[in-house]
């Protein structure tokens, strides 16, 4: 098997009697990697706004990959089967995906809230996400009550800050041998020189990416 085997639920949290987002997956274990609940939580004691909410994370005990042990490689690639290790992650917030939106200025609105969620984390988090995605954005609809009358409105969601990294200063080396993203949204710079290091540029145009494969697949034109 390859990849990281993520899967997603709504669950129930028994604590607080109230449904979370669960993801299941198998986190790469490799130094310099930070597990993405402890990124969640650092954005969230910052107070950065349109990203998901931490309730809990963790490792599932006992649960790692050997394969790497054992794995000599050749010649061409040697030594390149990478260490996992089972981990959870709940959230407070369900969204929905992104081609739901409902018409151009939906879509506009919730692009621009994750641009926003995207430089709190860059600015106070001193984070990059490095992975923007149309299956990373997702809507957030809710409920409100105003005055009696009930709307709903709609808010942007940066998720899986799972491949994100810190900026800080002596962070600046790889951690992985390949290209970290999501081929189809990646900048050209990435893609055209796969050596170079992924900066803020490179996720600014990834949003343009997402903005024109939606509205180019979903929208009348």
């Amino acid at each position: 098997m390859t990849g990281r085997g993520t899967r997603g639920y709504v669950a129930l949290d028994l604590e607080s009697n109230e449904l979370v987002y669960l993801k299941d997956c198998w986190r790469v274990d490799l130094k310099g990697m930070a597990k993405e609940g402890e990124v969640i939580r650092s954005m969230n004691d910052l107070q950065v706004k349109y990203v998901p909410t931490l309730v809990c994370h963790g490792d599932v005990v006992g649960q790692c990959t050997s394969t790497q042990e054992h794995w000599s490689g050749d010649a061409v690639t040697p030594g390149r089967l990478r260490p996992y290790r089972h981990y959870r992650l709940a959230v407070k917030e369900i969204g929905c995906p992104l081609k739901e939106f409902k018409n151009s200025e939906e879509l506009v609105t919730i692009i621009y809230h994750c641009i926003y969620g995207h430089a709190g984390a860059y600015r106070r988090a001193k984070i990059i996400h490095r992975d923007i995605s149309a299956g990373n954005i997702l809507i957030l609809r809710k409920t409100v009550d105003d005055k009696g009358q009930t709307s709903v409105i709609s808010e942007g969601l940066l998720n899986d800050w799972d491949l994100s990294k810190s900026i800080m200063a002596g962070n600046d080396g790889p951690r992985q041998f390949d290209r970290t993203g999501t081929w189809q949204f990646m900048s050209g710079n990435l893609l055209q020189f796969p050596w170079k290091s992924h900066e803020l540029p490179d996720d600014l145009e990834s949003f343009l990416h997402v903005l024109l494969y939606q509205a180019i697949r979903f929208l009348d034109h």
